[in-house]
């Protein structure tokens, strides 16, 4: 996998706009388990036997607060759970490492552009704020080494943290169509100017000429998530609306501030998202399921630089479970 997959709140084509003093919270679990390995595009040979299987389990706990109709600001508590079992990172048998706990919390201000009152079929909001080192950069397992039990970082998939100061950029928006179908489009860029971590890696596929240089720190990548979409009110009344789209995770190979050193895995996957959300009175809750239908596992700066290409995993299906609540 090629690390954290950002949350994006589920927006609905028929989300309703919080009023000026109104507060709402937010719970959202996300499931993932990645399945073959990927050298580019490609599947990578005998990825079934060897590669590293992980699963991640978060919980992210929201809450957002309306100055007006227009401005608001969301507070976001990431709490994360990942195991990984890997047959190269050990002695040649599958061993597994795990990491948990709290993650990099984010506060994020967003703005309506247009007056959501006089406009309430169609809008775009645009969000800024920062993401806090608040998770684990650095947590430790045992690794069953052919010399003996050893404490090293974990895998960066599982890492609850980054160790990174970030800015987090946002865009929303929706649109009526006709009647009870609405578009939409949502998307963050995670700006990450720090270059490296305390975290370190030994796991460089293949390693390059000099045998010490596989061992690297960990990098502190940017990171993209991107959505666009249809979403139709089914029952109007009951408020239970369908929604179908695609959507974009991804790291990039170079960041757009500061350095790129370290070891990252660089690389997108797209998906199919489709999607149900019922709101009754003030509660919606809402699920969303993207299947992937293409992977690449891009090079990074060491790949480049030693004409290598190494692998990474991703996961076949996610899945986005989320409650609301409005006060």
């Amino acid at each position: 996998m090629p690390g954290h997959i950002l949350t994006v709140s589920p927006i609905a084509g028929i989300s309703s706009h919080l009023e000026g003093g109104q507060w709402e919270v937010s719970i959202t679990y996300r499931y993932l388990e990645t399945a073959k390995g990927y050298i580019g595009d490609e599947i990578w040979p005998n990825s079934d036997e060897i590669v590293a299987r992980t699963r991640v389990d978060s919980l992210d706990l929201q809450t957002t607060y309306a100055f007006t109709p227009r401005y608001s600001v969301s507070l976001t508590v990431p709490f994360v759970y990942g195991v990984r079992s890997s047959v190269l990172d050990h002695d040649g048998t599958r061993h597994t490492t795990r990491a948990e706990g709290l993650g990099d919390i984010r506060l994020v201000a967003h703005s309506w552009l247009l007056d959501p009152e006089k406009l309430p079929n169609g809008n775009i909001s645009v969000g800024i704020g920062f993401k806090a080192p608040t998770g684990d950069e650095n947590a430790t397992d045992t690794f069953y080494k052919p010399t003996g039990p050893e404490n090293r970082s974990v895998d960066p998939a599982i890492q609850p943290g980054d160790g990174g100061w970030g800015v987090h950029l946002e865009i929303a928006g929706f649109q009526k169509i006709i009647d009870r179908l609405f578009g939409y489009m949502s998307g963050i860029y995670l700006i990450n100017p720090r270059e490296e971590n305390h975290a370190i890696t030994t796991g460089f596929y293949p390693p390059p000429p000099n045998p010490n240089a596989a061992v690297r720190r960990l990098s502190v990548p940017d990171q993209y998530v991107g959505r666009i979409g249809l979403s139709y009110a089914l029952w109007q009344e009951q408020g239970l609306a369908v929604s179908l789209g695609g959507r974009v995770d991804g790291i990039p190979t170079r960041d757009l501030i500061g350095g790129s050193e370290g070891f990252r895995r660089p690389g997108f996957s797209i998906a199919v998202e489709p999607g149900v959300s019922w709101t009754r009175g003030q509660n919606t809750f809402s699920v969303y399921t993207p299947v992937m239908v293409y992977a690449n596992r891009q090079k990074n700066i060491y790949d480049d630089r030693y004409n290598t290409h190494g692998p990474a995993a991703f996961a076949d299906f996610l899945i986005f479970t989320s409650f609301s609540r409005r006060f």
